[in-house]
């Protein structure tokens, strides 16, 4: 959600009548708008100076919902246990920042939160002014919620860095891990002392979500510690597979052989394929060269598409199958000349950017956030792409994630 929609005020009401159609679409095109933005802010073609249009769009939506005033909230309470999770998250935004509602009542909706809609909520709260969040919320009444919607609680404080120290104590004890995870997810932006420290119970944690998102967790406040942790991890015959995947994203040239190791395991793959991506040096995109020759169809399907993550589309004589070997290697051969000494490729374009500034990618500001050497946008770090603590990417965009 945008920063410029989060701060718009509750209206007392419409001069004139809402146009129950007009309401609705306004809601469904905010949610559809939010979803475009989400994958967006990583796409590999989509430069950071155009966000501020799509933004925009997403604000008239916005407005629209805002000025209708209470026929919106009447909308909006009715869309809350909708099928589709994007419209269900800005439902859930407009009935908290422009229905106001106390916190008794929030506290009763996330306390009946399915499991299934906790990423929309975990989303609208996120967009929320961060005022009204902390007011919706007191932490003193927040341990009693189950599970689903202490998770999506902890969340937005620590999200808007106003997470208290007795909740984060006693989330990280709870026995619900989506409570865990929750934490584990949102400690690097929790305005808390010490994260790395709070983090290190949650690394080993009996859950492989918990335990992955307090890795990345890891990886955003103390990446050296973190990518010693992926090595260890990714090592020998059973790697894990997000261990893997963090390697790729924040590991060094020499991290290649362990990366290409994992890929000829069962629980390697294909997390290892897209770490061989992430990392972009020759010799990874060589070791994806080779990987096109594996003789299941499926794998070979799944390392073209890592492959071309890397090197951008791969001209090939049968445009539905994966790339050939000979294909990608001379595909290789005519990218590679051009990319400036030491540089590595993503989407067949060099990282560090090497182009004009207003035209570098979301996805290469987001890679230099997570590295922390982002000015311009340094937000990104708390953003990641859809799918990614599942290890490898999904076309859905998901809400919350």
């Amino acid at each position: 959600m945008t920063p410029q929609t989060a701060a718009r005020p509750a209206a007392s009401g419409p001069a004139r009548p809402a146009l129950p159609d007009v309401l609705a679409e306004h809601l469904e095109e905010h949610g559809f708008l939010c979803l475009q933005r989400r994958r967006l802010i990583v796409s590999v073609e989509y430069p950071l100076r155009r966000l501020p249009q799509h933004d925009a769009r997403v604000e008239a939506h916005w407005d629209g919902l805002v000025t209708a005033g209470p026929p919106a909230v009447a909308l909006a309470l009715e869309r809350l246990g909708g099928d589709d999770p994007w419209e269900v998250a800005t439902a859930a935004r407009a009935w908290l920042v422009l229905g106001r509602p106390a916190p008794a009542a929030v506290l009763e909706r996330l306390a009946a939160v399915p499991p299934e809609l906790a990423a929309s909520w975990r989303e609208a709260l996120r967009g929320a002014p961060a005022q009204r969040v902390r007011e919706a919320l007191p932490a003193r009444e927040l341990a009693r919620l189950p599970g689903p919607g202490l998770g999506v609680a902890i969340d937005a404080l620590a999200w808007h860095g106003a997470l208290p120290e007795p909740l984060a104590d006693a989330a990280a004890r709870h026995a619900d891990a989506g409570a865990r995870g929750s934490l584990a997810r949102a400690l690097p932006h929790a305005g808390l002392e010490e994260p790395a420290g709070r983090l290190a119970p949650l690394l080993g944690d009996a859950d492989a979500d918990v335990a992955r998102r307090a890795l990345w967790g890891l990886a955003l406040v103390a990446p050296e510690e973190a990518v010693e942790r992926a090595r260890r991890a990714a090592r020998g015959p059973a790697p894990e597979p997000f261990a893997v995947r963090v390697l790729g994203l924040l590991g060094e040239p020499e991290d290649v052989g362990a990366i290409t190791a994992a890929a000829a395991t069962d629980s390697g793959r294909p997390a290892a394929f897209r770490a061989l991506a992430d990392l972009g040096t020759p010799e990874a995109v060589e070791a994806l060269i080779r990987l096109l020759a594996l003789p299941d169809a499926e794998l070979r399907a799944v390392a073209g598409e890592a492959l071309e993550a890397a090197l951008g589309a791969v001209p090939r004589e049968a445009p539905d199958a994966p790339p050939t070997p000979r294909e990608a290697e001379a595909h290789w051969r005519a990218l590679a000349p051009a990319l400036p000494r030491g540089a590595r490729v993503t989407a067949g374009r060099p990282r560090p950017w090497a182009g004009p500034a207003s035209e570098q990618p979301m996805y290469w500001h987001w890679r230099a956030a997570i590295a922390g050497r982002e000015r311009q946008a340094p937000w990104l770090a708390r953003e990641v792409p859809d799918g990614f603590f599942g290890a490898v990417p999904v076309p859905d965009a998901r809400p919350g994630e």
